[in-house]
């Protein structure tokens, strides 16, 4: 045998003694540890008849052709192991074509704390003990507690930003407990949309069509009946939705809350025929979409949103125009002091079109305060800021 050679038999029978010696009667070895290192002694065991030699090369050959062969046995190379693999995946997806699967994506695994993660002998007592002594101990601590924000970043991240097909998935059975997909998942899954009350689509046969001419060009504007009753109460929000072209939705929790009351009473009055005869059956089906489709409200929003559609409850089918203006303002009318700050019909073409040509944002009709409130873009609105500050 030459000096490069090595007996493989000598060497594991050594490896396994010196395993033996280290761990015998040591109280520290945990059960499952010793279960471990007794299947590493059976593993390693040769019989008295083995006799096998080999050079390190040998060793080392055998284990690139292994591993080789694995690799190509493997239909699942291109699995993304972990949610920290994510960083680039995003952004080559389109190139490559793939679908993405999320998977292992359970409410037990997306909620677990980070203890999971420390390596023996370390545990979280001793980390809440080290805790101030050392940066590391800090940092250590820090990616425990911060486990599940970290899941959820890159949930989202990929998620968003990801241009290829994207599948989520769980295991229902897992170390023999029944689980479930994290909410959030499962808010995003396939349903069965909730048709509303009335089609307000506004009517292209409508469109009033016109030129205007502006720095030495001509550009064709067209407006509707609806964006002429937007100029009509603030030429701002006429500014914001038809020419910058930002549609009138909401963002604030108190204008969600309001346009889900008024949309709620619009769909109940429809569903109970204009009659309050089977109010208490079709809100138990409305309750079941708004606990699903908005889990932000709690039981108490829920009551007040009853509360509204039993106040507000239609007892005739409303007109089409006064649903879009609950939609587009949340109020249909105002009333201060005997004057009328919902005049819809107030503006004319004429109105429009000289604003469009001129020079100002806004018109000499200020709305009332109550409107400006209610409106989805006081939060970028000048007025509204202005307003704050001189209260």
């Amino acid at each position: 045998m030459s000096k490069k050679d090595v007996d493989y038999k000598k060497h594991f029978n050594d490896t396994m003694h010196f395993i033996s010696n280290a761990t015998e009667d040591n109280s520290l070895i945990s059960e499952k540890e010793r279960e471990l290192i007794d299947m590493l002694l059976e593993c390693l065991s040769f019989s008295e008849d083995s006799d096998v030699h080999g050079s390190a090369n040998d060793l080392k050959n055998a284990l690139q052709f292994y591993l080789a062969a694995k690799r190509k046995m493997s239909g699942s190379d291109w699995i993304v192991r972990g949610f920290d693999q994510l960083d680039g995946a995003p952004f080559l997806c389109e190139r490559s074509r793939r679908m993405y699967e999320f998977s292992l994506v359970s409410m037990k695994n997306m909620t677990s704390n980070g203890k999971d993660m420390i390596p023996w002998p370390l545990d979280e007592e001793m980390l809440n003990s080290c805790q101030g002594t050392s940066i590391y101990f800090e940092q250590l601590k820090n990616i425990v507690d911060t486990k599940k924000d970290y899941l959820l970043f890159y949930l989202f991240y990929g998620a968003f930003f990801s241009k290829a097909g994207i599948t989520f998935s769980y295991v229902q059975d897992e170390d023999g407990i029944k689980q479930r997909p994290f909410f959030v998942v499962d808010m995003i899954k396939p349903v069965k949309p909730l048709k509303r009350a009335v089609s307000i689509d506004p009517n292209p046969l409508e469109n009033i069509e016109y030129k205007v001419k502006t720095d030495g060009r001509i550009i064709d504007v067209s407006f509707d009946k609806r964006d002429e009753k937007l100029y009509s109460i603030c030429a701002y929000k006429f500014f914001l939705s038809k020419v910058i072209g930002k549609d009138v939705y909401y963002v604030d929790e108190y204008h969600i809350k309001y346009f889900i009351e008024n949309e709620a009473c619009a769909w109940i009055s429809e569903k109970c025929g204009y009659s309050k005869k089977n109010i208490d059956k079709e809100f138990i089906k409305l309750k079941e979409y708004l606990v699903y489709w908005f889990p932000f409200l709690d039981e108490a929003d829920i009551f007040d949103i009853r509360r509204f559609v039993e106040e507000k409850f239609y007892t005739s089918r409303p007109q089409n125009d006064y649903l879009q203006r609950k939609r587009d303002f949340l109020i249909a009318k105002w009333e201060d002091k005997g004057v009328n700050y919902m005049n819809f019909n107030s503006a004319t073409q004429e109105d429009i079109k000289a604003y469009i040509n001129g020079n100002y944002l806004e018109s000499k009709n200020v709305p009332h305060k109550k409107i400006c409130q209610e409106c989805n873009f006081n939060s970028v609105c000048m007025k509204y800021y202005y307003d704050k500050v001189t209260d």
